[in-house]
C-alpha cells in the first residue's frame, strides 16, 4: 500500500488492489448501497476480468473513494468538490496517462476537470451522459408482450450477441472493445439473456457479477439492455427487462437476506426512462459523465 499522500491535510491514500479497496469502503458503501454499486460492479468485474485500474480513499475511515481505469475515472457519489480537487492533484504528480472521461457528482466532478485542464493542457470538457440511476421497488410484469426469455448459450448465440454488443457500444457513445471476449464472460458465468419471438431473436439484457454487502444483501446491476432498431417500440425491452428481474428474484427466494435490483440510463433516454418506470423501477440518485479532450 502506498504511504497516504496529504493534500491540504486531507488523507489520500492509493490502495494495491480492487480487494483491499472493496475491504476499505465497504462501510461506506453500506450507507449508499444503490449509488455506490455503479462503482463497485465495475470494480468487482475488473477482478474477474484482470483489468488494470487504480484506486484511491480519501480518509480513514473513508468517506469517498475513486478508481481510474483505460475508459476514466470514477468518483464515489459522496465526494466532495474540496475532495476532488485535492485528488486532482495526486492524480497529475503520479498518473502519466491522459484520462478520456470523469464520472461522479457534478461539482466533484468539475472540481477534478479545473485542476486537469490546468496541469495536463486540457482543451476541453464536454458532457458524455447525464445518468440517472434507478433501483427496482416492485417488480410489474407487462402483458400483451408476445415472446419469452431465454438464457443465452455458449455456441448457439455468439454471433448476434457479439454483434449486438459492437452495436449496443456505438449506440451509448462507448469506444467499441473486444465484444467477442465480452460475450464469453458472460456466458461463462450465465449472465446473457434473449428475448425470443417465434424462436427468433429480437433483443437481450444481460447483468454484471453480483455485489455482496456485509449484510449479506445481494445487489445485481442490468446491464446492457438493446433492442435492434427494426424490433423496437415493441415493448420487447420492457419485457427483457421485467423477466430478467423476475429471474433474479427468483434465485433469491427462500434466502434471508434481500436482493436488490438497479440499472442506470442517460437521462436523454426518454423511452428507456418509461419503459425501465413502468417495469418498477425507482429513481434512486444521479451522475454526470464528462468527456476530457486535449490540446494536439
Amino acid at each position: 500500500m502506498n504511504t497516504i499522500q496529504q493534500q491540504s491535510t486531507m488523507a489520500i491514500d492509493e490502495v494495491p488492489d480492487a480487494q483491499t479497496f472493496l475491504d476499505r469502503t465497504a462501510q461506506l458503501r453500506e450507507t449508499d448501497p444503490i449509488g455506490t454499486n455503479f462503482m463497485c460492479s465495475i470494480v468487482v468485474a475488473s477482478m474477474a476480468n484482470n483489468e488494470p485500474m487504480r484506486f484511491w480513499v480519501l480518509s480513514t475511515p473513508a468517506t469517498s473513494f475513486a478508481f481510474m481505469s483505460s475508459r476514466g475515472t470514477c468518483l464515489s457519489p459522496s465526494m466532495t468538490a474540496h475532495e476532488a480537487t485535492a485528488l486532482g492533484h495526486v492524480i497529475i504528480q503520479s498518473v502519466d496517462t491522459r484520462i478520456p472521461r470523469a464520472t461522479g457528482p457534478r461539482d466533484a466532478v468539475g472540481a477534478l476537470c479545473a485542476v486537469l485542464c490546468t496541469a495536463q493542457r486540457l482543451s476541453t470538457t464536454k458532457l458524455h451522459q447525464a445518468l440517472h440511476f434507478y433501483v427496482l421497488d416492485k417488480l410489474r410484469l407487462p402483458v400483451h408482450v408476445p415472446g419469452r426469455l431465454r438464457l443465452a448459450q455458449a455456441g448457439v448465440d455468439e454471433e448476434v450477441l457479439i454483434g449486438w454488443i459492437r452495436d449496443f457500444w456505438i449506440a451509448d457513445g462507448e469506444p467499441v472493445g473486444d465484444s467477442a471476449a465480452v460475450v464469453a464472460r458472460y456466458l461463462k458465468r450465465s449472465g446473457l439473456y434473449l428475448w425470443e419471438v417465434d424462436g427468433v431473436a429480437v433483443g437481450f439484457a444481460g447483468f454484471g457479477t453480483p455485489v455482496l454487502l456485509g449484510s449479506g444483501d445481494v445487489i445485481y446491476r442490468i446491464a446492457p439492455v438493446y433492442t435492434p432498431p427494426q424490433e423496437r417500440r415493441k415493448g420487447y425491452a420492457t419485457a427483457t427487462t421485467a423477466a430478467l428481474c423476475q429471474v433474479l428474484l427468483d434465485q433469491h427466494t427462500g434466502k434471508d437476506s434481500k436482493c436488490h435490483i438497479m440499472l442506470n440510463v442517460d437521462v436523454a433516454n426518454s423511452a428507456a426512462i418509461k419503459a425501465y418506470q413502468n417495469v418498477g423501477f425507482v429513481h434512486q440518485s444521479d451522475a454526470f459523465s464528462f468527456a476530457i479532450e486535449y490540446d494536439a
